[in-house]
């Protein structure tokens, strides 16, 4: 029964991870259609694709800490949650600027699940041979889901609007939330962990700043005063 339970804890958070990863690319087939049905203007388009992985990047970190100190399983069932609400936001985002928000949402789901996905493979797997075939099968799941993103969103299109890319998430974490309540332990954080709000503010921050200047550089009207404010640290 442990050997079925811990195996089935991997394939609950390997289901997370495959939508997290596929988010990062299942757009670029979608963006045409969005973009035509949103007025998208270029900046939008672009902010569109890149506040997913933008937010995700700066937040990774501290949301490893907050687990550390709060729990895993715990933060992992909040950021399913976040990315559930956030999917059906931007299934039916009725502006370009409702459907950043949405990814930056998103986003932030997703940086709460990816570091409990690996916490939770290494709390469930205490034999080093089967933890590394895990992990493995892990990274396996992480790196082919943004190699079949394209191509779930172009399957999607062919029967279904843009907004579906998004709405499939939604069974997937409804599944997860279900599964991970019934057979995911709970194990206590360490609340000595300290989290330090400032400093990864200022990271996520940085990481904007930096990438709204290289994105200002190379736009059609490009403000080269405004670049160098925001890209200088």
């Amino acid at each position: 029964m442990l050997f079925a339970r811990r195996w089935l804890i991997l394939a609950i958070v390997s289901s997370a991870l495959l939508l997290i990863v596929v988010d990062i690319t299942v757009l670029y087939t979608a963006l045409p259609a969005l973009t035509l049905d949103l007025d998208a203007s270029p900046e939008q388009k672009l902010w569109i694709i890149n506040a997913y992985q933008l937010v995700a990047a700066g937040l990774l970190l501290p949301m490893g800490i907050l687990g550390d100190r709060y729990g895993h399983r715990r933060l992992f069932l909040l950021g399913l949650l976040v990315f559930g609400v956030s999917s059906l936001l931007a299934a039916f985002a009725p502006t370009a600027a409702t459907l950043i928000a949405a990814r930056v949402g998103l986003a932030v789901g997703a940086a709460m699940m990816m570091p409990a996905t690996l916490a939770l493979i290494r709390q469930s797997f205490t034999d080093e041979k089967e933890r590394t075939m895990a992990i493995g099968l892990w990274a396996s799941v992480s790196g082919g889901g943004m190699a079949i993103g394209p191509v779930i969103g172009g399957v999607i299109l062919e029967y279904f609007w843009w907004g579906a890319v998004f709405l499939i998430n939604v069974p997937v974490v409804l599944a997860a939330l279900v599964l991970t309540l019934r057979y995911v332990p709970q194990q206590d954080g360490d609340r000595r962990r300290t989290f330090d709000l400032p400093a990864s503010a200022e990271i996520l921050a940085g990481l904007v700043l930096v990438i709204f200047a290289v994105k200002e550089v190379f736009g059609v009207a490009p403000s080269y005063w405004l670049a160098l404010l925001t890209g200088v640290p």
